[in-house]
């Protein structure tokens, strides 16, 4: 069992990987193939071979393409033949002129593309969720944290706004590689089209119009000016990047969730079927997060396997160019296209808890007194010793009128004018604010990207 593909992706995204697709883009490609061979002159090619093969498309026979693999020990050559035998009359011209990546490139940018598309998509949902989360709770208060250590107070929806920042960041860049993606088009055996000069009796311009009409019959207008036996595989690296960005993302949003929780900040909405432990039936862990955190550390690695993979190919190709990207192309997507699923998850698993804060707010409220005391002329050096001072107070009491009687004592002001600073709302600074206006322009954005998302983009 393929525990990445049957437990966590998307079926979406599984289906864009499936043997079926890859074996029905070949045929397509094939087809195109020989329909612009024929429209440009080659006669070989005869109206009931191109009518067989269209014909015959859906006609896939996996075992029997298996079958033929373990003997031929190759698999272009095996659905060569497999699909010759449901379209008789075109097996005499089948891949003519052609390398088997002519199949393999051209069919893996058209589902890197689709791929793309798809986690941006995911991803404009999850936004879409993280976007209402803020709304509900832009105004309810929380500590923020620096060295995992209380700061100032904050807003559990400004927090999330932070989140939503980097991947709205993400959804930018995966569409924009997206549409920009290059397609390898038909360039013969290493890349100089010699098979097609031949085919086309030396006609350089009918060999350039065959490369950019089977391009735009997948939609890609951007056909690579130059390639060996493959296309560069720093373009892989480039995809394998931008996943990754994402996955940078959702690690940081999940792990941040798992930090909230263990300190009290977040909590489980109520479930009475969830089980957190075998041995401990209290235990509430935060599972979902603790996945995504483990799918998006696998997909840092297989970036440095596309890095490794792109420095080591060997002149014009070699094998293990091959083997490599059979495992992690599909990976990367279903990987992060899981992390995704399980972000969504989150999303509506958690809300605030109801901790209370009052605890923390003397301590919270040293830097506004420090503000307050230096505009008064105060010498801030000298004020931030003070206010040390009165915070270990504070510590060791827990006695919020021993900290006030220290910031008296200290000679930072009276305090009776210090309680001024103990409002949790004050000292949030624009917070709120700040949240309301990120989310405004933030809905701007997300509707634009629901508008051209995909339809099956559900996750």
């Amino acid at each position: 069992m393929d525990w990445l593909a049957e437990r966590y992706a998307p079926e979406r995204m599984r289906e864009v990987f499936s043997l079926e697709r890859r074996i029905m883009l070949w045929r397509k490609l094939w087809l195109a193939l020989a329909r612009h061979q024929k429209r440009l002159g080659l006669c070989v090619i005869t109206d009931e071979a191109l009518a067989q093969m269209k014909a015959a498309l859906n006609k896939i026979d996996t075992e029997r393409i298996q079958e033929l693999e373990e003997r031929l020990r190759h698999d272009v050559m095996a659905n060569i033949e497999a699909f010759g035998e449901v379209a008789p009359a075109a097996h005499a011209i089948l891949h003519l002129g052609a390398t088997s990546y002519f199949l393999v490139d051209n069919a893996d940018l058209i589902n890197i593309r689709e791929a793309l598309r798809l986690l941006a998509a995911y991803t404009t949902h999850l936004c879409r969720l993280l976007l209402n989360w803020a709304q509900r709770h832009k105004n309810s208060f929380c500590l923020s944290y620096t060295h995992l250590q209380p700061a100032q107070p904050t807003t559990h929806g400004r927090r999330a706004c932070l989140w939503l920042q980097d991947f709205l960041s993400d959804i930018k860049r995966l569409g924009k590689l997206a549409e920009d993606l290059p397609f390898r088009g038909v360039k013969g055996a290493v890349g100089t089209q010699a098979s097609y000069m031949i085919l086309f009796d030396g006609n350089a311009k009918k060999a350039e119009e065959l490369d950019k009409a089977v391009a735009a019959d997948f939609g890609f207008s951007n056909v690579m000016a130059l390639t060996s036996q493959i296309y560069t595989r720093k373009l892989d690296l480039e995809v394998a990047q931008a996943v990754c960005q994402l996955a940078v993302s959702a690690h940081k949003f999940a792990q941040d969730i798992r930090l909230l929780t263990g300190l009290g900040d977040l909590r489980h909405k109520t479930s009475r079927t969830q089980v957190g432990s075998s041995a401990m039936p209290h235990k509430r862990n935060p599972v979902d997060a603790e996945r995504v955190c483990a799918l998006c550390r696998y997909l840092f690695a297989l970036e440095g396997y596309v890095r490794e993979t792109a420095s080591h190919n060997w002149l014009e190709r070699s094998l293990d160019d091959s083997a490599a990207r059979r495992l992690y192309i599909e990976r990367l997507f279903l990987a992060a296209g899981s992390a995704v699923r399980y972000c969504c998850r989150i999303v509506d698993e958690f809300e605030p808890s109801e901790r209370d804060i009052s605890e923390f707010v003397p301590l919270l409220a040293t830097e506004g007194l420090l503000m307050e005391a230096s505009r008064r002329g105060g010498d801030r050096q000298k004020l931030h010793e003070a206010l040390r001072r009165a915070a270990a107070v504070y510590q060791q009491s827990k006695n919020l009128n021993a900290f006030l009687e220290q910031v008296e004592k200290e000679g930072i002001m009276r305090k009776e004018e210090a309680r001024r600073f103990l409002n949790v709302e004050l000292l949030s600074g624009r917070a709120v604010e700040q949240c309301e206006r990120f989310l405004r322009e933030a809905e701007k954005v997300i509707n634009a990207q629901e508008a051209v998302a995909p339809e099956t983009a559900g996750v």
